[in-house]
């Protein structure tokens, strides 16, 4: 019966936890901000100390495709 309760205010306190990180995530400030001209747009999230670059993305690298060797074709044996 012990083990149980204990088990049960551990589950308890972790839920407690998680609640308490959630609460302080929807409470810190977050700004977006978005800057139009003819020439160029960008849009940028800022959230506690993190800046997220939404819009234009920086363009992914291609990773240079390796040739693969062709396989030479075996000449078929013909049955007698």
């Amino acid at each position: 019966m012990t083990v149980v309760l204990t088990v049960l205010k551990i589950i308890g306190w972790i839920l407690l936890a998680i609640l308490a990180l959630i609460i302080f995530a929807l409470c810190v400030k977050v700004r977006f901000r978005i800057e139009y001209s003819s020439e160029n747009t960008s849009a940028l999230l800022k959230w506690l100390f993190l800046k997220i670059k939404l819009y234009p993305r920086k363009p992914k690298e291609k990773k240079p495709e390796e040739e693969k060797p062709k396989k030479e074709e075996e000449p078929k044996k013909e049955e007698e």
